[in-house]
């Protein structure tokens, strides 16, 4: 009897393991099966961004064309979901960089190290809270380079802000602009803590006139329209991605990034608010020019940004040249059209307090605040100079 019992637990025992056992495969299946539909999603999603993708799921950046970076149907990508883009870039930079150690071509390659420093970028947000977490959304390493890299899903955010460099800004930097970014959005939900998500993009799909010999572009539209294209249909793209209700959109140009920003209205750029800091002209003569309510269009500009922003400070001393000052003085003002923080250009002037061209996002200062108090929709909160919020 004895032995029969013993036999019992022996097979109560076997049976609890055999139990356990199916259950631990069930769960190992239900993760293998969720691993293999993130997979299948970013391969998916990599073939429609236009990646190569053989038999075997690798995936390469196709060989591009010059025509292609204009094409219309390109703008069908940024309207994929953050995270299916997320996975299917971030492949891609994976790939990039396994290739070139495979070639043996990573050893003084400028390219590879911005690819690294932008992966160790990238990795080193995997665990942050969510609303801090990086989202590929585009990378191209060809030339100067190219990434748009959000913080937070712009899909489920209630505040998305995009935030648009200037000259000089190539993708070896990026890590500035995803920076400023970021103070951007702390700042925005320090406002109000209590409100939506906020999600902010550090925005470098266009090429901007590098700081050598290219800065002779500075002054022309050549590259400010090609950026205000790319711009357009990446803006469009956010909005059609979203979840749910329409995200309160903000799109932030500084410097030569406010002329991409304004030369996107043609086609009607998608934003609620529209912010130039440091700007050299928004190539339009008018905040009424845009297809934004100029209520919404904002402009401010630091009484020493005499370089960029405000010209005709530098260009006085031009007047006393003989014989051609005073067309020197007149080239030298007004490239890009008038300042849109000037009063009559009929935007809202955000009271500035800090000092130079690139002090807009110092931490603490007003103009900081007044950035994030457009981006959250508290527009009684914003220190205007000249103007009335509406």
């Amino acid at each position: 009897m004895r032995r029969l019992n013993d036999l019992d637990d022996e097979f109560e025992v076997a049976s609890m393991q055999t139990r356990t056992a199916a259950s631990l495969l069930r769960e190992a299946a239900e993760k293998f099966d969720q691993l293999q539909r993130r997979l299948d999603a970013a391969v998916d999603a990599a073939s429609v961004l236009g990646l190569r993708v053989d038999d075997t799921g690798r995936v390469s950046p196709r060989i591009m064309e010059a025509g292609d970076w204009h094409d219309p149907d390109a703008e069908l990508i940024h309207r994929l979901p953050a995270t299916d883009r997320d996975y299917a870039n971030q492949l891609a930079l994976r790939t990039f960089i396994g290739d070139n150690v495979n070639h043996r071509t990573d050893v003084d390659n400028p390219q590879q190290a911005t690819a690294l420093m932008l992966l160790d970028k990238l990795e080193g947000a995997e665990n942050n809270p969510p609303n801090k977490r990086l989202y590929l959304l585009s990378v191209d390493q060809i030339g100067d380079g190219k990434a748009a890299v959000a913080i937070g899903n712009p899909d489920t955010a209630g505040h998305t802000a995009v935030l648009v460099p200037g000259v000089g800004t190539e993708l070896h930097g990026i890590r500035g602009l995803i920076n400023r970014a970021s103070l951007l959005q702390d700042t925005a939900i320090q406002h109000d803590p209590t409100g939506p998500p906020v999600a902010v993009v550090a925005w470098l799909g266009y090429d901007t006139p590098s700081v050598d010999t290219d800065i002779v572009t500075a002054p022309f539209g050549g590259k400010s329209e090609a950026g205000a294209r790319a711009l357009d249909g990446f803006v469009d793209g956010l909005r059609t991605a979203h979840d749910g209700s329409p995200s309160h959109l903000t799109v932030i140009g500084h410097s030569y990034g406010s002329t991409g920003e304004a030369a996107s209205t043609g086609d009607g750029l998608a934003a609620d608010d529209m912010i130039a800091v440091g700007s050299p002209g928004m190539r339009v003569d008018s905040a009424s020019e845009f297809n934004v309510d100029p209520r919404h269009v904002w402009a401010g500009a630091a009484s020493d940004d005499t370089l960029v922003a405000r010209p005709e400070e530098n260009a006085r001393w031009l007047t006393g040249v003989p014989l051609v000052g005073g067309w020197l003085a007149e080239g030298a003002v007004g490239i890009h059209g008038p300042g849109p923080h000037n009063p009559e250009f009929g935007a809202n002037v955000l009271a500035v307090d800090t000092s130079g061209h690139s002090g807009y996002w110092t931490p603490n200062s007003q103009v900081l605040a007044s950035q994030a108090a457009v981006i959250v929709g508290d527009y009684d909160a914003v220190a205007l100079e000249h103007g009335k919020a509406p």
